[in-house]
């Protein structure tokens, strides 16, 4: 057996005519598939019950900061306030602060890494699928194009992907099954490769 993470960024997000976070989650339950979902602070505080479902689902909710802007270059307290106020809106909703962070546009920098180790939190990148700009049929093949042993996938929210992603995930899921691969939450993935997360530290995978 192998094993994959897959992750969706930029969540939760309304009811819209891309199906928002209440048609995602519709779609993992028949799928009988738990992810990681990076939201973000702003969204959650105006989604509260779309967080709430992904939490009452069973799937992860990790930090993707409290805004959209990349803080790769941004001063340190300007880090450390947009990583709390995701937290403190995550935290409403789970009863603790999450241990990982995915950065913005995947842009990094040496505060960013300094506020992460201090907050106690993990980077986590991975295998990007540009998903917010291209067809479902390109998503789709991007991701089974060659997936390997400990790999994260990073896709988005259906507001984000206009829908596109949502639309190809039976496609997605059932891909990756039939390639041998169980599909996990990060955390789980990286528990069950023997992978220790380490605050300021940035993993992409866990390939053994």
């Amino acid at each position: 057996m192998k094993y994959i993470a897959l992750t969706f960024d930029d969540g939760p997000c309304d009811v819209s005519e891309n199906g928002g976070t209440a048609a995602m989650l519709s779609v993992l339950e028949k799928l009988n598939v738990k992810v990681t979902f990076f939201v973000i602070g702003q969204n959650v505080r105006d989604n509260n019950k779309a967080t709430k479902a992904i939490f009452e689902a069973g799937h992860e909710l990790a930090n993707h900061s409290d805004g959209y802007a990349p803080l790769g270059n941004a001063q340190k307290n300007e880090i450390s306030a947009s990583l709390e106020s995701a937290n403190a809106a995550i935290k409403e909703i789970t009863g603790k602060s999450p241990s990982l962070f995915r950065a913005p546009n995947l842009q990094y920098g040496s505060e960013l890494f300094n506020v992460c180790k201090e907050k106690g939190m993990s980077l986590i990148g991975g295998s990007a699928h540009n998903d917010w700009a291209v067809d479902a049929e390109s998503i789709l093949k991007s991701v089974l194009n060659d997936p390997k042993d400990g790999d994260i996938i990073v896709l988005h929210e259906n507001n984000t992907s206009k829908g596109n992603t949502m639309a190809v995930l039976p496609q997605i899921v059932g891909g990756l099954r039939e390639r041998g691969f169980e599909i996990l939450t990060v955390s789980r993935l990286a528990k069950l490769k023997g992978i220790v997360l380490e605050p300021g530290i940035s993993y992409n995978s866990f390939n053994n």
